[in-house]
């Protein structure tokens, strides 16, 4: 519903300008004749046009924001997941009840989290070395 509105709105104002344009058109004509009133217009859209154009490239040139690092959000997230493989083996021990495979694949997770989290704290260490 807002989009729609929205979009009747820029097309109002679209329509709008248009009109004014128009109008001024015309007064020029009126005024100075046809040929000046084309130049005057058709000028100033040119000028505009340029402005537009040159201040594009302008914003385009300027180097990119750098994205901030999650270091933080990223810690938090390694210690809620340590903290719940940690309770889980701690609640279930080495005689868990389930069946083998499941053993298996929540020790190939626990194990690629751990080493997960190692790379992680060794690229930030040789990181923070490089800087």
């Amino acid at each position: 519903m807002a989009a729609g509105l929205m979009a009747v709105g820029a097309v109002s104002l679209t329509v709008a300008a248009g009109i004014g344009i128009a109008a001024g058109f015309h007064a020029l004509e009126m005024q100075y004749g046809t040929w000046i009133a084309y130049a005057v217009v058709g000028g100033t859209f040119a000028v505009i046009g340029a402005a537009g154009l040159i201040a594009g490239q302008t914003v385009l040139n300027r180097p990119a924001a750098s994205v901030p690092s999650p270091q933080r959000q990223m810690q938090a997230l390694k210690g809620t997941m340590m903290k719940a493989v940690g309770a889980q083996l701690a609640l279930r021990g080495h005689a868990s009840q389930g069946d083998p495979v499941t053993r298996m694949l929540a020790a190939g997770a626990a194990a690629t989290l751990i080493g997960w989290v190692a790379i992680t704290y060794l690229q930030q260490r040789t990181s923070a070395e490089r800087d």
